[in-house]
């Protein structure tokens, strides 16, 4: 729909943090925008693999190796994406009570 927004409610939290997990591993996003950690996950493996041939002293690497990176960086790199989108969500949380209460932040945690 081009003109208009699809707001989502999903009532579980659950369901909610499994919802953005996909769309984070799915988009392979950083910031929202498709794709925007590819670059940083391919140059992530690269040096895994340049350090483990260093390390261990070789010219190659097998296949299970690399993918044992690449699915490294990704869930590492990928799980602080989506605690970057929790914290987001309680920051709004209380926003939201601040504004329901009439108060500013600094005086709805005080009180």
């Amino acid at each position: 729909m081009k003109h208009r927004d699809v707001d989502l409610v999903i009532k579980n939290e659950k369901h909610m943090q499994m919802l953005i997990q996909y769309l984070v591993y799915h988009m392979q996003t950083l910031d929202g925008q498709r794709g925007s950690a590819v670059k940083i996950l391919d140059e992530l493996r690269k040096q895994n693999i340049m350090s483990y041939k260093k390390q261990h002293n070789r010219t190659e690497i097998s296949k299970s190796r690399e993918q044992q990176y690449i699915q490294i960086n990704e869930a590492e790199m990928f799980r602080k994406v989506c605690l970057k989108y929790t914290i987001l969500k309680i920051r709004h949380k209380i926003s939201y009570m601040a504004f329901m209460k009439k108060k500013t932040i600094p005086e709805l945690l005080i009180s």
